[in-house]
């Protein structure tokens, strides 16, 4: 018998498609923007990075579904952790929270924080809507004199109010239904901007209203002035006797690190927790919005609503708070 000789196979090695390519590309790129987005303490583009978590949740959940069982390689690992990454950030926004099922109205507050935009030539529209929702305080910001002139028409409603109009699109105002008390202008740290800090009894209840409008994260310069702002706020915040509120146009999201600073340093909490990802901005765009207009609590307030307003055409949607006070 002859013996059969054995023939070795070469394995020529197969290059990546341009397809696979994309997809790897596309899943490093994921993982990468989400660990950016949380190094934002660093380095202020990252904080940049942070806003758009609900972007990156669903982005990876549809790329792993699309190369699911077909592409497995370490694209699939970086999808994963962008998920699980991004999915914990979001997660206590979408489970409930406790509140009170029968909410006492004689301690309940309505609050509608607005930034109305300076160019927005609707102010009729933004009157209206006031005026239709009628809420017990009113936090409006990017007030000019223009805008300053419309809310004249709601002295009737709001008797009690106290305003400081700018050019800069950073005029800040407060409503009242109720009397305001040492109702004065405070600046946080080196920046020029006003911040209204006012004291309110509701009802036999006194707390503290603080509205907030810091400068917009554009630049080392700009970042390092809102968070040393927020900074100082939230430290006024605990230092205070009477328990607080505060809202305004933050120009954060609930995963930047100047938001999580805020959050450790006042006490305060989040109105939106457990109630989803509220995009306020930009209400003039259908595929970018990013919760960053926010009103903040104590603790130990019930949130009885918190939603976000119509389109009244400015940038931003109001929030629509009503608390219970205890």
């Amino acid at each position: 018998m002859s013996s059969q000789g054995k023939t070795s196979v070469t394995r020529v090695p197969v290059k990546p498609t341009w397809r696979q390519r994309i997809l790897a590309a596309g899943a490093w790129s994921l993982l990468a923007l989400t660990l950016a987005g949380s190094c934002g303490a660093w380095y202020w583009a990252f904080d940049l990075c942070a806003h758009f978590r609900w972007y990156y949740f669903v982005a990876s959940l549809i790329w792993a579904i699309a190369i699911w069982k077909r592409y497995r390689s370490p694209a699939m690992c970086c999808l994963i952790i962008s998920l699980f990454w991004n999915g914990g950030l979001l997660l206590p926004y979408y489970v409930p929270v406790k509140q009170s099922s029968h909410p006492d109205p004689e301690k309940s507050l309505s609050l509608i924080s607005l930034n109305v935009y300076t160019a927005n030539p609707n102010k009729a529209d933004v009157v209206a809507y006031l005026r239709a929702r009628q809420p017990d305080l009113i936090v409006v910001m990017e007030v000019d004199e223009p805008w300053e002139r419309a809310l004249d028409e709601l002295k009737d409603d709001y008797p009690h109010r106290f305003i400081q109009p700018r050019h800069d699109n950073f005029g800040i105002g407060l409503l009242s239904k109720w009397p305001l008390q040492g109702e004065r202008f405070v600046k946080f740290s080196d920046t020029d901007l006003p911040n209204i800090v006012a004291t309110i009894d509701h009802r036999g209840s006194a707390f503290q209203l603080v509205a907030t409008h810091p400068l917009p994260p554009i630049g080392a310069g700009y970042t390092r002035k809102r968070n040393a702002q927020l900074r100082e706020l939230a430290d006024f915040v605990k230092k205070s006797p009477l328990p607080s509120i505060v809202a305004g146009d933050f120009n954060a999201t609930p995963w930047s690190s100047a938001f999580r600073e805020f959050v450790s340093r006042s006490q305060l909490r989040d109105s939106g927790m457990g109630r989803g990802v509220q995009g306020s901005w930009n209400a003039k765009s259908r595929l970018i919005r990013i919760p960053i207009d926010h009103v903040f609590v104590p603790q130990n307030v019930t949130v009885v609503r918190r939603v976000l307003g119509p389109d009244i055409g400015s940038d931003h949607y109001p929030v629509e708070a009503t608390i219970e006070l205890p």
